[in-house]
């Protein structure tokens, strides 16, 4: 028992080293690179590595943020197993293939725009570059990134158009609005707030509300998508 135990150990330490070794070089590269931007920005090294509960000692902080990341998370990992499996299950020549995989990729985008908030960081470059505050340049730059993220969604979708027609493409109808109007609610609250005054709370909590409820939705959608290969 144990030399059988010992060979099927052998047996898969043989086959999957060179995965294990890929992994742990990545995840080292990725720790250095969040070390540097966070000791060159002044966050400290437990700043970029502990939790956000360990730093505010208040586990609902930014609850609703992370659970709109792992719903992203959850795509890109559905897609990524349809991807592997639906030559399996579909025939050759099928686009399901490129669907899920073009799927994953934009998904990834939205993941670290969601988790890093890139769109938003026009307020840096514009301060970097002038010395000024933020300007309405800003809201220029974040518009721009979602066109860029629109774009790259419609020619992945335009180009396995065959496959989209098979799928319940009104989630995606319905994602995309929910999605702008929380872009828009963004851009223009702080707008709104200096006209008619009061508070940005309400403004937040309809555009998080909002976001969230466009994840679910995508989510949804990439869900009942692999439901269709099986």
């Amino acid at each position: 028992m144990r030399e059988r135990f010992g060979a099927e150990a052998r047996r898969q330490w043989t086959s999957s080293r060179r995965a294990v070794g890929w992994a742990v070089v990545i995840a080292l590269i990725l720790l250095a690179i969040a070390l540097v931007i966070g000791l060159q920005r002044g966050i400290g090294v437990s700043g970029v590595l502990r939790d956000p509960y360990s730093l505010t000692r208040e586990r609902w902080t930014s609850v609703v943020s992370n659970g709109g990341i792992m719903l992203w998370v959850v795509v890109i990992a559905v897609c990524g197993f349809c991807a592997a499996i639906v030559d399996r299950t579909l025939p050759p020549g099928d686009r399901w293939r490129s669907f899920f995989v073009g799927g994953a990729i934009v998904t990834g985008i939205l993941l670290v725009d969601d988790a890093l908030s890139f769109h938003e960081s026009g307020d840096d470059l514009w301060i970097t570059l002038t010395g000024n505050g933020p300007s309405g340049w800003i809201v220029l730059t974040e518009v721009l990134f979602w066109v860029v993220v629109a774009a790259a969604f419609a020619i992945h979708f335009r180009r396995t158009r065959d496959v989209l027609a098979r799928t319940e493409y009104l989630l995606l109808v319905l994602t995309a609005g929910l999605l702008g109007a929380s872009i828009g609610v963004d851009v223009l609250s702080s707008r709104i707030v200096a006209i008619i005054g009061g508070g940005d709370a309400a403004f937040e909590a309809l555009e998080e509300g909002l976001k969230l409820v466009g994840i679910v939705v995508y989510a949804s959608y990439f869900l009942r998508a692999a439901g269709e290969i099986a």
